[in-house]
């Protein structure tokens, strides 16, 4: 297990599996033109960096903790060849590769909405990331940077904060930015998928 301060990369070497212990990864897509854009963030129990594993090369793609002290661990995982894995931990490897590629695709779609939409996408990624960790009742949101938050839903600072405000409001999440707690998930979801 390895600990990283926040906007620390996270060195990823070939042929491992990475999960999130504790804090959240962001992913960071450096284009072209040098202009970087997050793609993801993954929080505690979800595995990133799946492609080292099959040995491609993560141009343009660099994996950083968002939060403060994030830990992550990492195990040897070979799966280059029939002989030297199961087949089950390919389907398996395949199954989770597959699911990684999917927050892309719903991230795309989601920015085509209105801001409201995209905080409420971005918290019910994080809900049901949490599913397990946390009551039915409380879900504590953990303290993601709001700049990163804003580069994730490709929204102004300002704009992710206001909707926010807007939430509190209508009686959705309570307490401080540093520990906000979603007191109405139901409410929040019908946003993203009205």
């Amino acid at each position: 297990m390895d600990e990283f301060r926040a906007g620390a990369s996270i060195p990823i070497r070939p042929s491992r599996l990475y999960v999130v212990r504790s804090g959240a990864v962001k992913v960071d897509w450096n284009d072209a033109g040098n202009k970087n854009s997050i793609i993801d963030l993954c929080f505690p129990g979800q595995l990133f960096a799946l492609e080292s594993m099959a040995d491609f090369e993560l141009v343009h793609r660099e994996f950083k903790a968002s939060i403060a002290m994030t830990s992550v661990c990492s195990v040897a995982c070979n799966i280059k060849g029939k002989s030297q894995a199961s087949k089950a931990l390919c389907r398996r490897y395949s199954a989770a590769l597959a699911t990684r590629i999917l927050p892309t695709y719903e991230l795309t779609r989601v920015i085509q909405s209105g801001a409201q939409a995209r905080v409420a996408f971005y918290i019910m990624k994080i809900i049901h990331a949490q599913a397990t960790a946390n009551s039915p009742e409380h879900r504590i949101l953990p303290n993601v940077p709001r700049s990163d938050i804003a580069g994730y839903l490709r929204l102004r600072l300002e704009t992710v904060s206001r909707v926010f405000s807007a939430f509190r409001k209508q009686g959705w999440i309570r307490g401080p930015v540093h520990r906000m707690d979603v007191v109405d998930p139901e409410a929040i979801e019908a946003l993203v998928n009205p």
